[in-house]
């Protein structure tokens, strides 16, 4: 809980500076003197000044308690007495284009923050699981298909279209649920190995009903990638505590039937 209203703490300050940081500068291009720039409210915590480029006049940076907004002052002469030398680098003395550019500056900030964020995390990418699947479901279409724990699918294939390469278990499942939905056949080009001979599985989908209350993947029999049987977490005083089960043991066999991964172990216990 604590690390988590941390992370929302500095996130929250870190879109103000952008925003407040936004105004800033458009009013450094337009030489409007920018007395105060703020981040959060209340008792200040960190103050210093630097002058401000253009003008040569002082602009007091502050961080305060309260880190829940922010803001910049400008020299105005609405609400301040300005000596006329100073009048020119007033923000009530420039015209509105140049106001409107100035107050628009802060959102547009924020915009182009939220462009950055969302353009670095797709370079960046993400882990995804690899197309390895657990024991499909007991006579279910990929089980009577042939797939079978721990086949590795390396290319899905529609009759007259080239083969797509499938890069992840989410990617395979894209691929299936158009397929299954545009009610086409399709074959999965499969290896019992990452680098093993492959061979050809073919799935039958033309003519079946799928239930709306379940997955596409789900209906197929295919409920998820390979996982290792392993129990993760044990309910103190239900049954599997009872009987000595404990987190991080890994289940071998169930009433001496061999178990493959967590999947089929699922299917056992149901």
């Amino acid at each position: 809980m604590g690390m988590t209203v941390l992370a929302f703490l500095v996130a929250l300050t870190v879109v103000i500076f952008v925003h407040e940081y936004g105004h800033y500068r458009a009013a450094l291009a337009f030489k409007v003197r920018v007395v105060r720039f703020s981040i959060g409210f209340g008792r200040p915590l960190w103050r210093w000044q630097r002058l401000q480029p253009g003008i040569g006049l002082p602009t007091e940076f502050t961080v305060c308690a309260i880190p829940l907004g922010g803001f910049i002052k400008m020299l105005d002469a609405r609400d301040q007495q300005i000596d006329p030398a100073e009048l020119s680098s007033a923000f009530s003395s420039q015209p509105l284009w140049a106001k409107a550019i100035i107050v628009a500056a802060g959102p547009v900030a924020n915009l182009l923050l939220t462009f950055c964020i969302y353009a670095g995390l797709q370079w960046v990418g993400g882990l995804q699981t690899l197309p390895v699947i657990s024991t499909p479901t007991q006579g279910s279409v990929a089980e009577v298909a042939g797939l079978r724990s721990g086949d590795w699918i390396r290319q899905f294939l529609i009759d007259g279209e080239d083969g797509k390469e499938v890069h992840s278990f989410e990617h395979l499942s894209r691929l299936i649920t158009t397929a299954v939905n545009d009610q086409d056949d399709f074959e999965l080009e499969v290896a019992s190995t990452p680098n093993g001979v492959t061979r050809l599985v073919s799935i039958k989908v033309a003519g079946l009903e799928i239930d709306q209350q379940r997955s596409v993947m789900t209906h197929l029999g295919l409920s998820g990638p390979l996982t290792q049987p392993v129990i993760i977490r044990v309910i103190q005083g239900g049954p599997a505590d009872q009987a000595g089960l404990k987190p991080g043991d890994k289940v071998l066999k169930v009433d001496h039937h061999v178990v493959n991964d967590g999947q089929h172990l699922i299917q056992f216990i149901r």
